[in-house]
């Protein structure tokens, strides 16, 4: 939600009126919030102030964040096997 808010502050503040629609957060499963730009006419620039606050990441970034969440996963198995094998 802070995200959302934070991007429709700054599509504001280049003068594009924005909203954030919170329409279904106490539904299963929850719906993604929403970020709406009023007036069609300012669509392109709204899209382009967006990419301007976060950058694509690189793919390197991507596979790296997956190595550490496999090694991870690994870890935690390898803890939790060690708990059960000394609880016995």
């Amino acid at each position: 939600m802070s995200y959302a808010e934070s991007v429709r502050l700054a599509l504001e503040g280049e003068g594009i009126p924005a909203l954030v629609s919170y329409g279904n957060l106490g539904g299963l499963p929850p719906a993604a919030i929403t970020v709406a730009v009023l007036n069609d006419a300012d669509y392109p620039d709204a899209v382009n102030i967006i990419r301007a606050l976060d950058p694509p990441v690189p793919a390197s970034a991507i596979r790296m964040t997956g190595w550490k969440l496999f090694l991870l996963i690994v870890i935690a198995a390898a803890l939790v096997t060690c708990g059960v094998v000394i609880s016995y």
